[in-house]
């Protein structure tokens, strides 16, 4: 992590574990051939409506963070995505973003088919009733200075 992530105590302070669930976000999207930019300019804006972080250990000045990022839920108009923070093989904190779907209005609309289609197997018939969950990608790894 960067000095300027860090509270007077040299640990991670706490709302930036958000922006790093963002990173991940981006990243988890990126690697499977859609942007936040694509969706925006096909008319789709996803905005957070609800986020919670439990947090077991303080990731400190110049840490090296891996951050996993596991869609759970699409249905209609919202997205679920969870979040593992890591430093090696310690958990740091875990978390969780609920991301809605509006056009350009900010009025609710269903998430675009490709999208859901990333985020659930079951919508591609891929995993239908098996039960499986989706894939953990693993987010940014931020490393110090």
């Amino acid at each position: 992590m960067r000095y300027s992530e860090v509270d007077r105590m040299g640990y991670l302070w706490h709302g930036h574990y958000l922006v790093l669930f963002e990173e991940a976000r981006t990243d988890w999207l990126r690697a499977r051939g859609l942007s936040y930019r694509a969706l925006e300019d096909a008319g789709t804006l996803l905005v957070v409506v609800e986020t919670g972080v439990t947090y077991f250990k303080p990731g400190g000045y110049e840490d090296e963070l891996v951050i996993r990022c596991t869609p759970v839920e699409a249905t209609g108009a919202r997205l679920r995505m969870e979040y593992e923070v890591l430093r090696q093989d310690q958990r740091l904190a875990t978390g969780f973003t609920v991301l809605a779907s509006v056009d350009r209005r900010g009025r609710p609309q269903r998430l675009p088919d490709a999208l859901r289609a990333l985020a659930d197997p079951a919508a591609t018939g891929e995993g239908a009733g098996t039960g499986a969950a989706p894939e953990a990608v693993q987010g940014p790894v931020r490393e110090g200075p």
